[in-house]
């Protein structure tokens, strides 16, 4: 759910985004959706476009469609082919194309695998003002597939990292840090040991104040952090 929307930046189901980049005529992504959550408040809160995109076929099903809100069966991976999804049972049903050890697969579904260069094409866009992205350790052959070009065409990128679930993903996610570094965009890190919400902003459309760089680098970081150490200890 949408919290702090007085703010500059909105945290929203572990997502956190910039809400003054969006207005009822930008483009938005929702990929890896599940229910598409994060896109219908979003959009139903600030009135833009978004396209979603689920692999599991039975929360794929459960999207629902509206004015503001389309959905397509892919998985973002880095090739234009089929993948083999694994279904997890956890405590929600998800799934991933490169099985984690420690996960209980119930099953495999094909799903129709596409880069996001290529869904980006696929829906027409020129500028994207917004990409959620959470595809359960697919993000590293995301970005190893996607060219600095279709990148830079995007005003900024909300992401989960699974280098918490994965020790293999801590260099592959150094890797892209430093590319997007390089790309010219600006990194805001808010989760503390490793890279569960980051927020990448794209300097050639969005023009961050000195004091807001240094507010969300710094304050609203260390604020979150605060926040979940309190919300741990009422739990016990």
């Amino acid at each position: 759910m949408l919290e702090y929307k007085n703010t500059d930046l909105w945290p929203a189901y572990g997502h956190t985004f910039y809400p003054p980049a969006l207005n009822k005529n930008s483009i938005a992504l929702d990929l890896g959706a599940s229910s598409a959550l994060f896109g219908h408040e979003v959009a139903d809160e600030i009135g833009c476009q978004f396209h979603v995109v689920e692999a599991l076929p039975e929360n794929f099903e459960r999207i629902n469609e509206t004015s503001l809100l389309k959905k397509y069966h892919f998985a973002i991976c880095g090739e234009n082919e089929p993948q083999n999804f694994s279904v997890v049972d956890d405590e929600d049903r998800w799934g991933l194309i490169q099985p984690e050890s420690g996960s209980s697969q119930r099953e495999t579904v094909a799903v129709p695998g596409i880069t996001l260069k290529s869904f980006i094409e696929h829906i027409g866009a020129d500028i994207i003002d917004l990409a959620k992205i959470d595809i359960e350790s697919a993000e590293i052959a995301m970005f190893d597939a996607t060219d600095d070009e279709t990148l830079q065409s995007i005003k900024q990128i909300s992401i989960d990292f699974h280098d918490f679930i994965d020790s293999k993903l801590i260099e592959p996610v150094q890797q892209v840090l430093q590319r997007m570094d390089t790309l010219g965009f600006q990194t805001f890190v808010f989760t503390r040991n490793f890279h569960g919400d980051v927020l990448f902003i794209n300097p050639a459309h969005i023009k961050l104040s000195a004091a807001q760089v240094f507010n969300f680098k710094h304050i609203t970081k260390n604020l979150r952090g605060l926040q979940r150490i309190m919300a741990r200890g009422s739990l016990k």
